[in-house]
């Protein structure tokens, strides 16, 4: 019993130290393409995945967001507004 709790806390510390990387990680990603031109940023977003793209476009400031959006293909960039506007409603429907 003892072995299976100390390997359960090591699991832990484990995770615990994923979830800070991934958090770092993504903090540079938004960092990254906050600081690109328009234009760049919005090429890449593009490509990427849908909800990858709308989370991080969700995180960078108002201005930046609507720059990098308004360098995109229209529908695409209606799509992203779309896909944020969901995350936002389905988080605010979490809060007590």
């Amino acid at each position: 019993m003892q072995a299976l709790e100390t390997r359960q806390e090591e699991l832990r510390a484990l995770v615990d130290r994923l979830d800070a990387f991934e958090r770092n990680a993504n903090e540079a990603l938004v960092g990254l393409y906050a600081r690109m031109k328009p234009d760049a940023a919005a090429a890449q977003l593009a490509e990427l995945d849908e909800d990858i793209a709308a989370a991080l476009v969700l995180q960078f400031k108002s201005k930046t967001s609507s720059a990098i959006l308004s360098e995109m293909d229209a529908a695409r960039a209606a799509a992203l507004a779309k896909r944020i506007s969901d995350l936002r409603k389905s988080s605010a429907g979490r809060k007590p």
